[in-house]
C-alpha cells in the first residue's frame, strides 16, 4: 500500500526516485519551492498553465518520442488521467526541445494519449526544472508547490494518490492564484472588487427568480459562478 511506503510524516522516499538520494541536487532543490512556469509551444491538445491549476495536482512529464523509456511509460500516463482525472489530476507532457517533437502527433494519435503536449519552447521549461534525463517526472501539489521531482514512472502514481488527499489552498492563497489577465481592469480592476477576494461570500439575495431558488445551504461545499447582468445593457 501506498501509505505504507511513506515516511512517519508523510514524505515520499528516497527509493521512488531515480538516483535515490543521490539523484541531482538540482531536482532535489525544486521541492518545497513554487513550480515554475510552462513554457510550451505547438500544442497538441489545450495549453496548460500551471496558474490556472490551483486546487489540482499536476504531473509534467519531460519526455520525447525517441526515448524508449518514456514511450514505454505512455500507457501507465493514460490510465492515471482516466483514473484521476475527475478527482483534480492534471497531466502533461512537455517534449524535449531539440529533436523527435515532428513524431509527436503521430504518438499521440497511435498511442491515444488522452492529456496535452507541447514542444519546450527554446529548453526554457527544462532548464527551469533542471532536467537532467527523461523521462523526468515532476508533481506539483494543489498549491502549487512542487513535492516530487525526478521520480521513477512506476512510482508517481503513488505521490499523485497521496496529493490528492491534501486539502487544496485556503481562501487566502486561491484568491491570490490568479494572475491579472485573469480581469477585466487587469491590476488596476475595482479595489472594492479585489477586497472581496479570500472572504466568504455574501450570499444571493434574490427576488422573482427565474428558475428555482437554491435551497439555503445548498451550495456550501460546491463551486458557484455568479454572473451579474442586465440584458438591456451592453458592456
Amino acid at each position: 500500500p501506498v501509505a505504507s511506503a511513506l515516511g512517519a510524516d508523510g514524505s515520499i522516499p528516497d527509493a521512488w526516485f531515480f538516483d535515490g538520494a543521490n539523484r541531482p541536487a538540482g531536482l532535489k532543490g525544486l521541492e518545497g519551492k513554487p513550480a515554475a512556469a510552462i513554457e510550451g509551444e505547438g500544442w497538441i491538445g489545450d495549453e496548460v498553465s500551471l496558474s490556472k491549476q490551483r486546487g489540482k495536482v499536476v504531473v509534467i512529464d519531460f519526455w520525447a518520442t525517441w526515448c524508449g523509456p518514456c514511450m514505454a511509460s505512455v500507457p501507465e500516463n493514460i490510465k492515471m488521467v482516466k483514473d484521476y482525472a475527475d478527482k483534480g489530476l492534471v497531466f502533461v507532457g512537455v517534449h524535449d526541445a531539440n529533436s523527435g517533437w515532428e513524431n509527436a502527433a503521430a504518438a499521440v494519435k497511435e498511442h491515444k494519449i488522452n492529456y496535452p503536449v507541447c514542444k519546450d519552447k527554446g529548453g526554457t521549461s527544462a532548464t527551469a526544472y533542471k532536467v537532467q534525463f527523461l523521462p523526468t517526472y515532476v508533481v506539483v501539489d494543489r498549491k502549487g508547490v512542487v513535492r516530487a521531482a525526478g521520480l521513477m514512472p512506476q512510482h508517481v502514481e503513488g505521490v499523485v494518490k497521496m496529493l490528492l488527499a491534501e486539502d487544496g489552498p485556503s481562501m487566502e492563497e486561491a484568491a491570490g492564484s490568479f494572475g491579472p489577465d485573469c480581469y477585466y481592469g487587469g491590476a488596476k480592476r475595482p479595489e472594492s472588487l479585489q477586497k472581496l477576494e479570500g472572504k466568504p461570500w455574501p450570499g444571493i439575495k434574490g427576488e422573482e427568480w427565474s428558475g428555482e431558488r437554491p435551497a439555503e445551504g445548498l451550495l456550501k461545499g460546491s463551486v458557484v459562478v455568479v454572473h451579474f447582468t442586465n440584458p438591456v445593457r451592453v458592456m
